[in-house]
């Protein structure tokens, strides 16, 4: 791999949201990593400089070397001047409200044309994650979407990826410290943000995917993001033609309207929902629509045309009918389940399954070399490579369809291809069923995979049938069309299409097994963290067959919601950004809050806003007690809709699977204040009912209560001082930052009704 460096750069100004107006920029790092690869991986040239301000010069820190300049255009250029060597990428987090973004837009409203030019990019609105742009004029910008993150700010993206809590400092008072006696720790904070960027993209091994991919492909390293997947498979396509004396037609859209429409669907079966306990058997058909290619010649060198009756329909390069009697005749052809009529490999072998075949045979090599490669380095390579070569062969049969944006769509091509995929999954589903597989039968199928319920058997059984079944299957179909075993699920709810989960194991020597859910809220990012943490203990507990404990842990549950730090209770939704005015959509409320308060905060498509759900009046509707997080925080009096919640997410989300058992899931919560004696249900105007306030115990044990919970708010504030280093932080992912930020209110001393007017620590 040739040397390579790049650059990442972060900025603070005066604002939480900087303004190009503002009349200073007091602070830029900017890190710089050589990745070279000559050795090891973790033997890279990585350092970082300061570009730090104190009125009215500037000062330059470089490697312990200090320069000084009194414009800010000379500032700006000096930026990028710094990096003595010529970078290959240029990136930052959030670059279109922020680091390059901020600093190319500073410069044009500033005056310094020539330079905004020499630096802008073609595309500035992205979604607000990690990005990269080349350093060549007018690039384009594309983005790295950690796609398992609730949001997408910085400090969740580093709790998930880097496993590492980094707090996220108010950039006012950064400001204010630059100047004072913390000058040197808000220097090195805004160095750990620049070198964030690079060990995220590092850990996610992103330049190395990239450039594996670039190889693989045959294409620049720039395009491999910023442009799609159609240019992945024509890249490798057109070479291979060409060497076969082909040349690739382009489709005009009058003849794309007039082409047929598609007729085919992939089977996706009504699932038999239901909670299964007994084991149920997920086969999978390992890359079925390449292997559909490949076993049965299909591709656009090699089709013939429609069949309708007894003549051939055929396109504008088209065969004679002599020449398609002859193939018929000596049993050269092949007919879709749509009639659309291909020649055999015995006749030609066609592009793309040649093609196709050379990528799986590519990965499988790549695949066993890793398993004997014992540096990490070499490891990660291989992994990249098999990588590209999986994604191209994925979105092959996508490249066919593309009737709309594509280069070549075809419809009888990508009609035979889902037509085969469906009708062998169909023959294996009836093999199933007329099988002595110990009375197995077929609950679920969707597109490659199908759920195979074995009543009464073991694990160790179901293992031992799956293979079975999957052996018997692979038979019968042409090479390379294979059915794997991939997992046995002790414990099975089929909710809906596309909505399931189970106890998995992966292999009979497997004792623990884990839990996997498809669809449903413990994954989704839409939904909040209290209701993907019930659903799925409730799940372990369902399939585990224990209602005793399932009951006591709903009730506790459901009855301590106070008790859950507010991060629980948070919803991340996707901005879309067309919205009407009025819409009452919580993520436009929330953008139109942010952008009131400060204009230079603008939501961008795609980026995850966070908000909570208040109590507010009987009538109220939803939208009303919206609230962003900083709103929620500053204003004590606001109290989360825990009833809400509690009807609206998390008792449905129970509710769609245990609808499924013989079990019925009744709850209400209290509407009255009830007595805070543990096992009292006397309802009354006081915390204590008049029964309970004649013991003394009753008002001590809320005092231990009331300790032990500022207790764990101390330990907690302890916490964030050691990580914030003495500056607010605005982390709201934060479990400490949720404990230390806001008292819990709901405790029975905290109550509006708290007789005994106690000074409470807030």
């Amino acid at each position: 791999m040739t040397e390579e460096e790049f650059a990442s750069i972060e900025s603070k100004t005066y604002k939480f949201r900087p303004s190009l107006l503002s009349p200073l920029m007091p602070i830029t790092s900017c890190a710089v990593e050589c990745d070279a690869f000559v050795t090891d991986i973790m033997n890279k040239e990585l350092h970082s400089f300061n570009v730090h301000s104190s009125n009215p010069g500037l000062e330059y820190i470089w490697r312990e070397e200090a320069a000084r300049c009194n414009a800010q255009g000379r500032k700006l250029e000096d930026v990028f001047n710094n990096c003595t060597s010529d970078p290959d990428i240029l990136f930052g987090y959030d670059t279109v409200r922020l680091s390059w973004g901020y600093v190319l837009r500073r410069a044009l409203v500033l005056g310094f044309l020539d330079f905004h030019q020499d630096y802008q990019s073609s595309k500035p609105h992205t979604s607000p994650l990690v990005e990269a742009c080349h350093t060549s004029p007018k690039a384009g910008v594309f983005s790295l979407q950690f796609h398992f993150c609730r949001s997408y700010d910085r400090g969740t993206a580093a709790l998930m990826v880097l496993n590492r809590k980094l707090p996220i400092l108010d950039d006012r008072a950064l400001c204010q410290n630059l100047f004072g006696n913390f000058s040197e720790m808000v220097i090195n904070y805004v160095n750990k943000l620049a070198l964030l960027n690079i060990s995220l993209l590092n850990e996610v091994n992103w330049f190395l995917k990239t450039a594996e991919m670039a190889r693989v492909y045959g294409i620049q390293f720039h395009e491999v993001w910023s442009r799609g997947s159609q240019l992945r498979v024509e890249s490798m396509m057109f070479r291979l033609a060409h060497t076969q004396g082909f040349v690739m037609p382009s489709v005009i859209p009058s003849q794309r309207i007039q082409m047929d429409a598609p007729e085919q669907l992939q089977l996706i079966m009504e699932p038999l929902s239901k909670v299964y306990f007994d084991p149920v058997i997920v086969l999978d058909f390992q890359s079925l629509y390449p292997s559909m290619m490949i076993a049965y010649n299909y591709c656009f060198s090699t089709l013939f045309g429609k069949v309708y009756g007894d003549f051939l329909v055929t396109s504008t390069f088209a065969i004679s009918r002599s020449s398609f009697v002859e193939c018929a005749t000596k049993k050269m052809l092949h007919c879709s389940p749509l009639s659309a009529a291909f020649a055999t490999h015995s006749k030609r072998s066609g592009i793309l399954p040649t093609l196709l075949r050379e990528v799986l045979g590519a990965r499988i090599m790549v695949k066993s070399a890793m398993k004997h490669v014992t540096s990490k380095r070499l490891k990660r390579v291989l992994d990249a490579r098999q990588l590209a070569l999986k994604l191209v062969a994925n979105v092959t049969y996508g490249y066919t369809s593309a009737n709309f944006s594509g280069r070549m769509p075809c419809v009888e091509v990508a009609d035979a291809i889902l037509g085969k995929g469906r009708e062998t999954l169909e023959r294996a589903i009836a093999q199933v069923k007329e099988g002595n597989y110990g009375g197995a039968q077929v609950i679920y199928g969707d597109t490659d995979s199908m759920f195979v319920l074995v009543p009464g058997a073991t694990k160790a059984e179901a293992f031992a049938i799956g293979r079975r079944i999957a052996e018997d299957v692979t038979k019968v179909n042409p090479t390379p069309v294979v059915l794997k075993l991939e997992k046995v699920y002790m414990g099975c709810v089929l909710e809906t299409k596309k909505r399931y989960a189970g106890w998995m194991y992966e292999s009979e020597d497997d004792e623990k097994g884990q839990l996997d859910s498809k669809g449903l809220e413990t994954i989704r990012r839409d939904t909040c963290m209290v209701v993907a943490n019930v659903l799925e203990r409730s799940l372990k507990l369902i399939f585990a067959q224990d209602w005793r404990a399932l009951s006591t842990y709903l009730n506790t549950k459901l009855s301590r919601l106070e008790d859950l730090p507010y991060t629980d209770f948070v919803f991340s939704k996707e901005f879309r950004g067309h919205y009407t005015d009025n819409a009452p959509v919580p993520q436009l409320k929330v953008a139109m809050r942010l952008a009131a308060q400060n204009p230079a905060h603008i939501a961008l498509v795609g980026e995850r806003l966070p908000y909570i759900v208040t109590q507010g009046a009987p009538d109220a509707s939803v939208i009303s007690c919206v609230r962003s997080i900083p709103d929620f925080l500053a204003d004590k009096s606001l109290q989360i809709h825990f009833t809400y919640y509690a009807h609206v997410h998390i008792l449905p989300a129970l509710r769609r699977v245990t609808d499924l058992l013989p079990l019925t899931i009744n709850w209400r919560a209290d509407a009255s204040t009830m007595c805070f004696t543990p096992g009292c249900l006397t309802v009354g105007g006081n915390p204590w009912c008049s029964c309970c306030a004649e013991f003394g115990s009753t008002f001590r044990f809320a005092l231990v209560s009331l300790a032990r919970e500022e207790r764990l708010q101390a330990i907690a504030r302890l916490a964030c001082s050691r990580c914030q280093q003495r500056i607010h932080c605005d982390m709201e992912q934060c479990q400490n930052y949720a404990k230390s930020r806001r008292a819990v209110t709901s405790h029975r001393l905290y109550s509006d009704k708290n007789p005994f007017n106690l000074m409470v620590f807030q």
